[in-house]
């Protein structure tokens, strides 16, 4: 069916076609009582979004949620003749909903992060225990750079799946209140739980590793802790490498991807950890939304 065609069956139907897709931006829409729903994910753009953006529905009242971080807002939008623009904001890999609907919720605006102003790499003697997991608990080491577990000198811990700690001090001197602060991991496998100065941020298991650290950080000396679990496919290719039974399933053949027998013995060792760079990015608040990164 030709774009054309489908464009004049879609005003036929009194649906509007969204120029969305053009912009390379996955998108489901659907209707409800209240309005219109959309999921929105920003995979195969190849870069940030940072934009106005032509929506097709028309309503009194657009509010973001992101289920990352249960934070929810009123998003900025205008008129261009007969096209609503939304101004959005995603990283890659970032997704969130949008409702829009009549409601007029009672929310704030929605936070944008505004101009990017510097980025600050936060550097020091790392350290990193290993707290639980097996098959060992490979031995503590510092480093001045970060790498997979599978690289590190301790053998054992290319093997070792669990949950490791990460602490580190640095000093931030160029501080302003004012100012958004966005923790920034290059590589994170798989998991971190975030705690900067004693105080729990947050969670991050997805694109894109990032977490607003605003109301944690403070000048002077800052004490980052990162506890990161990675996956069990270390473990298993040890177990499998050693003829440890744990295929302990009843009544169930457990087989490969083509069926044969699994077995994880000559599997390569899977990135685990914090790798390369982990960077604070501050953004100066743009007030009216009309700024790009």
């Amino acid at each position: 069916m030709s774009l054309d065609r489908l464009s004049r069956q879609l005003k036929i139907l009194e649906n509007k076609r969204e120029a969305l897709a053009d912009f390379n931006i996955d998108f489901i829409r659907k209707k409800d009582r209240k309005g219109y729903v959309y999921f929105i994910a920003n995979l195969n753009s190849g870069k940030d979004i940072s934009r106005f953006i032509p929506l097709a529905a028309e309503t009194s009242d657009y509010v973001f949620y992101d289920p990352m971080t249960c934070k929810k807002g009123r998003a900025k939008i205008k008129k261009e003749g007969e096209n609503v623009l939304l101004w959005l904001q995603l990283k890659q890999g970032q997704s969130i909903f949008l409702f829009a609907t009549d409601s007029r919720d009672d929310v704030a605006d929605w936070k944008y992060s505004g101009n990017k102003k510097q980025i600050f790499s936060v550097t020091g003697d790392w350290k990193i225990e290993f707290l639980t997991g097996g098959p060992f608990l490979p031995a503590s080491v510092e480093l001045d750079k970060l790498i997979s577990w599978t690289d590190l000198p301790d053998s054992t811990a290319s093997y070792f799946s669990g949950l490791a700690c990460y602490t580190v001090d640095f000093n931030m001197v160029d501080f302003n209140k004012e100012n958004k602060y966005i923790l920034v991991f290059d590589k994170v496998k798989e998991s971190v739980l975030i705690r900067l100065n004693g105080k729990n941020v947050g969670t991050l298991f997805s694109h894109p590793f990032e977490a607003d650290i605003s109301g944690y950080l403070r000048i002077g000396m800052n004490h980052l802790e990162l506890e990161t679990a990675n996956l069990m496919a270390n473990r298993i290719r040890y177990l499998d490498k050693k003829r440890i039974n744990w295929k302990k399933f009843y009544d169930i053949n457990f087989v490969n991807i083509k069926y044969k027998k699994f077995d994880a013995s000559k599997w390569r060792p899977v990135e685990s950890g914090i790798i390369g760079n982990v960077s604070i990015v501050s953004y100066k608040i743009d007030k009216e939304h009309s700024a790009a990164n």
